[in-house]
């Protein structure tokens, strides 16, 4: 049966899509649809990063367990892979089925619609899983909520159990840098401490312990994945905070960097050495039992690799470490592995003792520090014991293998005539410093996974050198990069072993298929600059030009004495009365369901909209809370109701700080056009030339072609970067931007570009009616100009 056959609806086209996509690949490989879909959320619930929050945990194998809310099933094929049997209790039916689907060969998985309070009264579980993500569907309103659904969900827990709980940290570094809040999409919301409310909080570190400690959990454990506990790398304990080694294997992302103030990377450094990194944590992960946590310190989990590579290293309280396969089909590498370590060894390397155990290779946790962390401090008082270090790297990558001929060089054919070196018949290319511990004047190797046959030595050290000035920069103020090459003849070589490790970490990191996600790596140092002077800038240059009258989704403004009359008793208004049920209660709620009639909800009566002809016009408001405000709207313009105004969540939240004012001139300030400009012709011309008649400063938004292909089904014939060249040599236009899945929506565009009015042609007008609407709330406008004059340049 597809997903179109289900009897459940999707909560969403987002939602609709993710679905369509595990139907349309039975065999779980998302690989494709990573790659063509830029989405943030089909990344995060499709790609196997999502489960790297739990895939080190030690869970019992044959243990039960409970995930509340499983979203799309990132998480779960991993649950039942690690634990005897796994029920998932899924509050959305559409979600429910699409989980089943995703994992139907899983035997020992049992899917669950509804939530905690259908559970059957008997039901113990050995673990409990509750993650908050940014599309949970499950409202908490406040932290006590979560205090209720904590407390309800240990009633369910063995006494020797343990619930997981991750949430996002409302203080986080990603919030203070100004990254939007993940609940409200409104930046330094959660900082703010949520001036207007929110369905579901980010907790700060206080915070949570206080909600876990009101639930009822005697013993709670704090672990902090970093970056998030949404696509973790990392996971450190109080027992076991970061230091410099972060830097060397976090990849902190950035969806969202419209709002960004501050370099995130630089904040991290600066917590870190002052030793605030984990108050600020941008998540949290709670171990919450009647007594007794893990024994785990410190995690790291390489999710991003291919199966046979993707490992979790967990460092436990007794001093052993484990390096465990993510997969089964890791054991193969784990073995792989550990025959190098003996090579290694045989050949007189100093490496860290290890033993193969049930399908993990355990090794003892080693008191110092890594030679990168030594390195990064030596430099700074010892520049020639620096040096001395890294030759002495370099002799033991000398002593490592077995030399060959230079004509058996792999490289040999990038640069035929340079002088490669000595040739090793199997370069180890993990002896560079992060690989390896200082420990009383020599290295202790660990980790050495990765071969090449017939490599010159140098590239090792090539790799050495390039991590150390990478990952610590400052280096170069004491030791030149470039004498470094010099003393080891890599000068020449440098662009040819660049290219081959950029080649190595493509593979290794499956760049191609994940390529939206490193795009996401990227800080744009301008962009934070610009944001910076933009809060420097006069309230009144984002004042409106626009009548307060059109301001239909503004629910409470201009309110008054009036009474107030909700349309709509579902999830809507639960949201309308969290927000303003105390400033502007309403006397009654009307809704279209008759089985509602006569019925209470939160203390306010329900009645038929026939009780609004008993009203007096004119002293009262009626406020839509559904999501089908058009069709109620209708109904009452029907009923001869003028006085209406629309309540939506998402959009009231916009509206908090946005002053109107009526422009006389009627010439917008920003103004903001979008196409695909494929084949660009005069139609295309006349348009934005009329938009620039209508504003001072013109943004043309130029769709990239994967947008295109998603909506339309095929790319446009002019590749996106030629179009985009085009438009921006229109002297009518200003500026132009891309349009991709991010900004594609006009109210986000609005968001990040607070456009004045937004310009299309008349075949969109009765499209975006409500839209206008929305946008006339904010402030903004939008005008439609014929495209089909018998003379094209006459608009008029």
């Amino acid at each position: 049966m597809s997903l179109s056959a289900c009897p459940a609806y999707p909560a969403s086209k987002l939602d609709a899509d993710i679905g369509n996509y595990i139907v349309s690949n039975p065999n779980g490989d998302f690989r494709k649809v990573i790659m063509t879909d830029n989405r943030w959320q089909v990344f995060y619930h499709l790609s196997p990063w999502a489960a790297a929050l739990l895939s080190w945990y030690p869970f019992r194998k044959d243990s039960s367990l409970l995930q509340i809310g499983g979203g799309f099933g990132a998480l779960t094929g991993m649950l039942c892979e690690r634990c005897g049997m796994v029920t998932v209790l899924e509050c959305d039916a559409y979600r429910a089925e699409c989980i089943k689907r995703r994992w139907r060969e899983k035997s020992e998985l049992q899917v669950l619609h509804g939530n905690i309070s259908s559970l059957p009264s008997h039901s113990v579980y050995d673990y409990i899983v509750i993650i908050v993500s940014s599309d949970s569907l499950e409202p908490v309103f406040s932290k006590q909520g979560y205090v209720s659904l904590l407390a309800k969900a240990k009633t369910f827990l063995a006494n020797d159990g343990k619930l997981l709980f991750a949430v996002s940290n409302r203080l986080g570094i990603q919030y203070l840098c100004g990254i939007p809040d993940l609940s409200t999409g409104v930046p330094f919301d959660g900082p703010n401490n949520y001036p207007t409310g929110v369905a579901i909080p980010s907790l700060s570190k206080t915070e949570l312990l206080d909600v876990l400690k009101q639930a009822g959990f005697p013993t709670v454990k704090l672990y902090y994945p970093f970056p998030d506990h949404l696509l973790p790398q990392m996971i450190y304990t109080d027992e076991y905070p970061p230091g410099q080694e972060l830097f060397e294997r976090l990849y902190v992302y950035q969806v969202n960097q419209d709002s960004l103030v501050i370099d995130i990377y630089k904040l991290y450094e600066q917590f870190v050495s002052n030793g605030l990194i984990l108050f600020f944590a941008n998540s949290f992960l709670a171990e919450c039992s009647n007594g007794g946590g893990s024994q785990v310190l410190y995690s790291a989990v390489s999710a991003e690799r291919k199966k046979e590579e993707s490992f979790s290293t967990v460092i436990f309280k007794d001093g052993t470490v484990e390096k465990r396969p993510l997969y089964t089909e890791g054991i193969k590498g784990l073995k792989r592995l550990s025959e190098n370590l003996r090579e290694l060894k045989a050949r007189g390397i100093p490496v860290i003792s290890y033993r193969l155990e049930n399908g993990r290779l355990v090794m003892p946790k080693v008191p110092a520090p890594t030679l990168s962390n030594y390195l990064r401090k030596l430099v700074t008082y010892d520049t020639d014991g620096f040096i001395q270090c890294l030759d002495k790297l370099y002799q033991y990558i000398l002593q490592s293998s077995e030399q060959v001929p230079s004509e058996k060089n792999a490289l040999l054919e990038l640069a035929p005539h340079a002088n490669w070196g000595p040739i090793l018949a199997k370069a180890y290319l993990e002896m560079i410093p992060v690989n390896c511990f200082y420990i009383n004047g020599d290295f202790l190797f660990f980790d050495q996974e990765f071969v090449k046959h017939n490599y010159p030595a140098k590239y090792i050290m090539f790799r050495a050198i390039h991590d150390v000035y990478m990952f610590a920069p400052q280096t170069e103020n004491y030791v030149s990069y470039r004498k470094m090459q010099e003393r080891y003849g890599l000068t020449d070589l440098w662009p040819f072993f660049l290219q081959e490790e950029n080649s190595f970490q493509e593979q290794l990191h499956q760049n191609k298929m994940y390529q939206q996600f490193y795009k996401w790596l990227s800080c744009d140092t301008k962009n934070i600059l610009r944001n910076g002077r933009l809060l420097l800038m006069n309230k009144k240059s984002e004042q409106i030009n626009l009548n307060s009258t059109e301001r239909i989704f503004a629910a409470v403004e201009g309110i008054e004495d009036k009474k107030i009359v909700l349309f709509g008793a579902g999830r809507m208004m639960d949201h309308y009365i969290r927000k303003y049920g105390t400033s502007y209660p309403p006397v009654f709620v009307v809704d279209n369901d008759e089985s509602k009639w006569n019925t209470e909800k939160l203390g306010f009566p329900i009645k038929s909209p026939q009780a609004l002809y008993e009203l007096t016009p004119g002293k009262y408001r009626v406020i839509i809370c559904a999501g089908v405000y058009p069709e109620i709207a209708k109904q009452l313009e029907e009923m001869g109701i003028k006085d209406f105004r629309i309540y939506v969540r998402t959009f009231d939240e916009m509206l908090e700080n946005i002053e109107v004012r009526h422009n006389p001139k009627k010439k917008y300030n920003i103004g903001y056009v979008t196409g695909v400009f494929d084949l660009f012709h005069i139609g295309h011309l006349n348009i934005l030339r009329k938009s620039k008649e209508r504003c001072k400063h013109l943004i043309a938004g130029v769709l990239t072609d994967e947008l295109v292909e998603h909506d339309k089904g095929q790319r446009p014939f002019i590749p996106f970067k030629e179009r985009l060249a085009i438009v921006e040599q229109i002297k009518y236009v200003d500026e132009a931007i891309p349009v991709d899945f991010h900004n594609t929506d006009k109210l986000e565009a609005w968001k990040q570009l607070r456009y004045d009015c937004h310009f299309s042609g008349t075949d969109h007008e009765e499209e975006w009616y409500w839209l206008k609407k929305q946008l006339q709330t904010l402030g903004s406008n939008m005008e439609f100009f014929s495209l089909y004059r018998k003379n094209q340049f006459d608009y008029t």
